[in-house]
């Protein structure tokens, strides 16, 4: 079994295990490194579980013992090269310019943050998510302190598609009115990266139990808000620096905008001219002078 198919399967099979085996799938799906390099008992002791529970969570996931479990990880980490390693050669590479090894770095790490996120099931997601914003009644934009940016950019593009975009909690914190009268017909297009934001996980099984879609973009099939998300795009934001990438975040908002202008035929194009005529009217931009 190769290391997509047993995130997979460990997905599926995530609601049906006991809370301690939660807690040690989470933990592995989200340190694969770790569990590629680290003994049973040391990641049992990093993710807050009884090495059994390890044993446990290779069991119902198919696997003999989690010797078994691990190779799928071993496998992985044999075709990636991960970013932790660049940063240990570029602390130690004291001969060359290390701002350029770290430019360099994070260029390639926003790169294959893109690619990995683009790969061909994530560009399935993405157009099961454009279809569902393309036909919902409101589409309700939700994405709080490091998600902010990426969430500000889709609605800002998306309102000068459509009308029906609505920035949640976009100016005064105001999540909860912005998510009143949501239901059935309506959206909530929601970004969230661990550390998970209380509001963000709120938000979201608030809009479940109003029956409304849950489109997620978040770094995690176990992630809470894939929990109760309907489509779940999964975002690559490994980063070499103290902070996550939000590189390949924003790519997939902008692509998310250009797939509902696909989708929009005529609209579209009539939506961007009455918004340009008033930006127009507004003289919004600063035009350079020519004479």
């Amino acid at each position: 079994m190769d290391y997509e198919t047993l995130s997979l399967r460990l997905a599926d099979t995530f609601p049906s295990l006991s809370p301690q085996l939660r807690r040690a799938a989470r933990f592995v799906l989200d340190h694969p490194d770790d569990v590629a390099l680290t003994s049973m008992r040391g990641l049992a002791g990093a993710a807050g579980v009884h090495p059994s529970s390890m044993v446990r969570l290779a069991q119902a996931l198919g696997f003999d013992g989690f010797e078994d479990l691990r190779e799928p990880f071993r496998d992985r980490l044999r075709h990636t090269r991960r970013f932790s390693g660049r940063v240990r050669e570029l602390q130690t590479d004291r001969g060359s310019d290390r701002a350029d090894h770290l430019l360099a770095t994070l260029r390639r790490s926003a790169m294959e943050n893109i690619a990995t996120t683009f790969d061909a099931e994530g560009l399935t997601v993405m157009r099961a998510i454009a279809a569902r914003i393309s036909t919902a009644r409101t589409v309700r934009v939700l994405g709080l302190r490091a998600s902010f940016p990426a969430a500000h950019a889709f609605h800002h593009a998306y309102r000068m598609i459509k009308r029906n975009g609505i920035l949640a909690g976009g100016a005064g914190g105001m999540v909860v009115d912005d998510l009143r009268g949501i239901g059935p017909r309506d959206l909530l297009l929601v970004f969230g990266f661990a550390p998970y934001t209380r509001d963000g996980v709120r938000a979201a099984r608030f809009a479940r139990s109003r029956r409304a879609a849950i489109a997620a973009l978040t770094d995690s099939r176990l992630s809470p808000l894939a929990e109760v998300a309907d489509e779940t795009l999964v975002i690559a934001n490994d980063s070499p620096l103290f902070f996550q990438s939000t590189a390949a975040t924003v790519a997939a908002a902008e692509a998310l905008v250009m797939l509902v202008i696909a989708l929009g035929e005529g609209d579209a194009v009539h939506a961007v001219e009455e918004s340009e005529g008033v930006l127009d009217i507004f003289e919004t931009y600063w035009e350079t002078d020519s004479r």
